[in-house]
């Protein structure tokens, strides 16, 4: 049976935890070459996704996505750089000193730099909805794996059709 070198198959997996997109695209390649792009929070995934792919994938450009949209929301953490901060008033303090600027430095003012203040996201996903995220992302590689693996054989029978047409032709 022929199959294709091409591919492209999409799945999503949702839930109360979070929504998981799957998608695979495959392209001719003498070796098999796995390109992966996935959340952080999956990254202890990587080793059984690439494992996943070679049972069903012998050779090709294979890129897989994983992408993951979370339903919870996520708890903010914002830092003062409190060293820059100070650096920051002294140097200030010393232009006021040689009549250079007036007035003082506001909040706003301290927005404005990006030195000054970090905001981070912090995620709240507890190790229990962790698994549960990462189970529903291997399933929906499981399921686009599957769809690759059938849309490559139908483009495989539309080959040997096209082949056996054209052997046809030329025996003639």
């Amino acid at each position: 049976m022929i199959a294709s070198m091409t591919g492209f198959a999409s799945v999503t997996r949702e839930d109360e935890k979070a929504t998981v997109v799957a998608t695979i695209r495959a392209v001719n390649h003498r070796h098999l070459d796995l390109q992966l792009r996935m959340p952080s929070s999956l990254g202890n995934l990587e080793a059984e996704i690439r494992a996943l792919v070679g049972k069903y994938v012998v050779r090709g450009r294979v890129e897989v996505s994983v992408n993951v949209q979370s339903r919870q929301t996520p708890a903010l953490e914002v830092e003062l750089n409190e060293p820059f901060a100070v650096a920051l008033e002294s140097a200030l303090d010393r232009a006021r000193q040689r009549n250079l600027i007036a007035g003082t430095l506001s909040p706003g003012d301290l927005l404005r730099l990006p030195q000054a203040i970090s905001v981070r996201e912090v995620s709240t996903d507890d190790e229990a909805v962790a698994d549960a995220i990462a189970g529903r992302a291997r399933e929906a590689l499981e399921h686009a794996l599957a769809d690759l693996l059938k849309m490559r054989a139908t483009e495989g029978e539309h080959l040997r059709a096209d082949l056996d047409l054209r052997r046809g032709l030329v025996a003639d």
